[in-house]
């Protein structure tokens, strides 16, 4: 129905759940792919880099990275903060 495999279907749920929780910084790895349904971390970083092409923790890095670029600039959630 959707082009892809039910277990493929799963996984893409799951991965685009783990890039919302690293985004957000405060699980460790482990406790990110416990939340999202993997057997072990081990597991959860070898499939989110073969989809992704980033590790969980470069994954992390670049969007914690960019957080502190928006707050920065003063921008938050893609809205220019005004400062007087």
């Amino acid at each position: 129905h959707f082009g892809i495999s039910p277990k493929q279907f799963i996984i893409d749920v799951r991965i685009q759940k783990a890039k919302q929780l690293l985004a957000e910084g405060a699980l460790s790895i482990y406790a990110i792919s416990e939340k999202c349904g993997f057997s072990n971390a081990y597991h959860f970083c070898r499939l989110f880099k073969q989809h992704i092409g980033i590790t969980p923790s470069e994954y992390r890095k670049a969007n914690l990275m960019k957080l502190d670029e928006y707050r920065k600039n003063g921008i938050y959630l893609g809205m220019k903060l005004e400062t007087n």
